[in-house]
Order: structure tokens, then sequence, then C-alpha cells
């Protein structure tokens, strides 16, 4: 069962839900309806007023994969959300306010209640020679009554039961130097970057269960923020230094060649950070993006981290695409070290290419491939398909060549042919999103 429904009650509330539920692990995968790991039903009510966001959720999850058990997966009821962000005040900066909510339950293992905050304020500031500054404080705050807990400390991984708190104070200060030159059609960009943010060494207790702040990695997205952990359950702790620069080359006929390249280093050795997440040691790994866009026909973005001190990759993911609309090829590169602390030491590296020739207005054809390149590579699939489009109805024939094996599932050939009709019930936007239509993917 795959439901969903929203219902707008005014302008400022709403209500639904999510229902994805199956009887058999591998049946969504069989029937090439879904490649998820993990089903999640929600429930929410969610309210959206200026600045300010307000939710109340319930989640139910359904794992898939072969080591999951039910008795362990957790389930959400309740999960309260407030975010506030108050107007600038008379400096020019503003208040935020996030708190939260949660109850989360297993059959066997660890339950968790939390109430916690996240106070916070920031100035932004110009200077006379261009350059852009923050002033950062913020305070977390959270209480915790735990039930059959573990302390990660504890090599005899007893369990406890209690209360358990907490409160972190950190203050930062960023800036950023943008440097512009034109030089006839072309238009450069360097902007050095640096962030100084201070917080207590040691402030999470290994007594506090760790739920949403599980898989911290570090990459160009999140190496220049005050905390980088997306959740509640771990903060971003001790002082450190965030350097980098942005540099790009832009054209006037819409070209452009972006990229960052940085780097952090912490005042202390020893750190929350997981073997493998590139921020384990004191000098973190250096991480980068480039991309370069010369006009439509082209599109090459490369992500990468690296290791400090032999410049061995950790990571490389390559995206590019090329040629005209009506005739685009693309290929995917991907390299992932696997992390020590993970259940296999087996590395990931697939690359993946494909094409599409769109014949006429309607009418299109594609093939891909995807390789595995590890000592034990291979094929891991190809497919060939047919599609034709309008502005009503998208029907496509997929033929494909699977080599992939799990429990039931075992290597095959199948042939599908797929009816999506475009505007039938379409919905509204997922929790949290103000606005948009829904509408499932037509590949």
């Amino acid at each position: 069962v795959n439901a969903r429904a929203r219902f707008d009650y005014d302008d400022t509330w709403r209500w639904g839900f999510d229902l994805n539920r199956t009887t058999d692990d591998t049946y969504l995968r069989r029937y090439d309806i879904s490649s998820a790991t993990t089903l999640t039903s929600l429930g929410f009510l969610e309210g959206f007023r200026g600045r300010n966001y307000a939710s109340a959720k319930l989640y139910g999850f359904q794992g898939l994969r072969v080591f999951d058990r039910r008795q362990t997966t957790p389930q959400v009821m309740p999960l309260l959300d407030y975010n506030y962000l108050s107007t600038p005040d008379s400096l020019g900066g503003h208040f935020t306010l996030d708190a939260n909510a949660l109850s989360l339950t297993r059959i066997d293992g660890t339950d968790t209640r939390r109430l916690a905050a996240h106070a916070g304020w920031a100035l932004p500031m110009t200077g006379a020679l261009g350059q852009v500054t923050t002033l950062e404080a913020s305070l977390y705050t959270a209480a915790y009554s735990v039930s059959d807990g573990v302390n990660t400390e504890d090599p005899t991984d007893r369990r406890f039961s209690g209360l358990i708190g907490q409160a972190v104070p950190q203050v930062g200060l960023s800036v950023r130097y943008p440097l512009v030159r034109q030089s006839g059609t072309i238009r450069q960009l360097v902007e050095p970057v640096a962030g100084v943010y201070l917080a207590p060494n040691g402030a999470n207790s290994p007594l506090i269960p760790n739920e949403d702040s599980l898989s911290p990695e570090l990459d160009e997205t999140d190496i220049l923020v005050a905390n980088r952990f997306s959740g509640y359950d771990r903060i971003d702790t001790g002082q450190r230094v965030d350097y980098g620069v942005n540099f790009g080359i832009y054209g006037l006929g819409g070209g452009s060649t972006t990229g960052f390249l940085g780097q952090s280093y912490r005042l202390r050795s020893g750190t929350i950070f997981a073997p493998g997440s590139g921020a384990e040691d004191q000098v973190s790994d250096y991480v980068g993006r480039l991309r370069v866009s010369p006009g439509s026909w082209l599109d090459l973005i490369y992500r990468f981290r690296v290791d400090a001190d032999d410049l061995s990759a950790s990571r490389n993911e390559i995206q590019a695409g090329f040629g005209p609309q009506f005739f685009r090829i693309y290929s995917t590169y991907l390299f992932i070290e696997q992390s020590p602390a993970a259940t296999t030491a087996r590395n990931l590296e697939q690359v993946q290419f494909g094409g599409q020739l769109q014949v006429d207005d309607y009418w299109s054809v594609s093939a891909a491939t995807v390789r595995d390149l590890t000592v034990e590579g291979k094929t891991l699939s190809m497919s060939y398909g047919l599609r034709y489009a309008d502005e009503c109805i998208d029907l496509g024939l997929r033929a494909t060549r699977s080599f992939f094996q799990d429990r039931d599932l075992k290597e095959e050939y199948r042939l599908v042919f797929q009816v999506f009709f475009k505007h039938l019930g379409g919905g509204t936007s997922a929790p949290g999103q103000t606005g948009g239509v829904f509408r499932e993917p037509a590949e």
C-alpha cells in the first residue's frame, strides 16, 4: 500500500498522512515499484506563519534490508518541532529558536524521550572593503529520559535507565572577502572564507543515545557551519578554525566554471566524529567541488575528499552530461572508502553510463549500464527504454538485465511497461515545504 493525503485547514494549518507498507521485503524491487530500503509512514499536523514553522508528527518505519529487525526498528510518537526566526533587531542581527520534543520507542532496545532547544543570535556585517563578517552565539540545551540505554564509553555494555541533561554554549566568527575582476566578457571571482568556532571540550555525554546524528560526513556543504551534526543528540564541540576559498569564472553568455576547496583544524586532538568521516583527526581531510559548465551542451561536476597527509582519495564523485538536449549522454563515477567502523571493509566504486535520444516532440529512446569497479567487479545492470510523453500521458517500455541478488531476488531479464497520467489527482508538497505540485517521476 502506498497512500498519501493532504488537507488544508486554513491559510496557516494543514494535516495529512503518508502510508507505506509491504508484506514482503523484496516485493517492491521485484516489480520495479521502488528501490527503497526503508518504508516510512507518517501522520502530521503543521503550520506556517511568517518566518515561523510548527509541526507534530508520528513516524512508523519498516526496514526492508536482510538484517533489519522489527523488534529493534524505532517508532516515533510523537515528534514536535517549533522553528522561530525574528525580524532584524536594531543592530541588524536576528534571533533563532529551534525547539524539539521526541518520544522514540522500540520493542527491544533503547527508548528515548527528549526535550531540546537551540537558541541563537547572528549579526551579519559588511565592511568598508567589502568583507562580510558574521558574529554568532548560541546555546544548545537538552534533557533526556532514557530506558535500557548504553554507555558508549563503557566496555562492559551495561544497560542503564535514568535522566540526563546537557547545556552547550558556542560562539563563532566567520569572514568572507569576495574579490571580483572584469576582463572583457569574463568575470572572475576569488573569495577567501574562514571561520572560528569556540565551545567547551567533551560536552557530549556518552549516556545520551544518538538517534538523529549518526552519520556526519565532512564535505564542502557543511565544513563552514557551526554545528556539523544534523540533529539534536550530538553537538560539534571544542575549538576549531575552518578555512577555504571559493572561486569562479563567469562568461556573459551564461557559461561558468566554479569551485571550492576547504579544510578544518581543531586546536585539540580528539573528536566525537567517527573514523572515516573526514573530521576525526585534528587536521581534517581536504574537501572540495569543481563544476565546469561552459554551455548547455556540457555540465561536469567533481566532488572530492582527500586525506591531508598523503592526498589519497576518501571520496570521489564525478557527474557529467554532454550533448544537446535532443541527444544527451551522461556518466557518473563514484568512489567511497569504507569507514573502519562499518560492518564490511569493502570500498564502493562504480560507474554508470547512459544516453537519451529525443526522436521528436513525443518519442525518445534511452540506454544505460552500471558496473562495479572493485576487485570483485562486474556489470550490475543494463537497461534499454522507449518512451512516449505528451501533455497528458507518459508511456514507457523498458527492458532490463539485472545481476543483483538478494534473498529471493535473482539475476533476471525483465520487460516493464508503465503508464503515468500526469494530471490525475495532483497533490501538494511534502511536510515542511510551502508549495509545489507533487507528481511521481516518469522514469
